[in-house]
């Protein structure tokens, strides 16, 4: 992907998932979780992708993946990968974290109500490591 995501994963294309693939897993990893976030001008933390309860037999996802995981609920309101689509001119950057987990992530509340910030604080004391990738997005005005 070069440093760019691609249009087809942002709401400017069909908005699929991209593929993502990882090895090297932390000894001891029994689950895997993927988030997806962009800073936008104010400061706080959007989400776009809330995935969790990935197997730890998973080396990937594929392109517009599904039934894998758990999905969480975006901050755009969907339990799905919610593709960028940024406001204003310039660049923004989007950043996909893959977290290894030494057990699944007990969340205290319903699938539909697991957030971001509600995962990041389920799994802060069982994350073994973590893989970040940052990639930025122009939209075509």
């Amino acid at each position: 992907m070069n440093g760019y995501l691609p249009a087809d994963y942002a709401c400017d294309g069909v908005g699929y998932s991209p593929a993502m693939f990882w090895s090297h897993a932390p000894q001891g990893t029994k689950a895997f979780a993927m988030m997806m976030t962009t800073l936008p001008g104010d400061g706080t933390t959007l989400w776009n992708w809330v995935l969790y309860d990935i197997p730890e037999t998973a080396t990937g996802l594929s392109k517009n993946s599904s039934g894998v995981g758990i999905p969480g609920m975006s901050s755009h309101g969907t339990m799905a990968y919610a593709p960028p689509c940024s406001q204003g001119p310039g660049a923004k950057l989007y950043t996909f974290t893959l977290y290894a987990l030494s057990e699944s992530p007990q969340v205290p509340v319903a699938p539909e109500e697991v957030t971001g910030d509600v995962l990041t604080k389920a799994i802060s004391a069982i994350t073994l490591g973590s893989a970040s990738l940052n990639l930025s997005y122009t939209r075509p005005f």
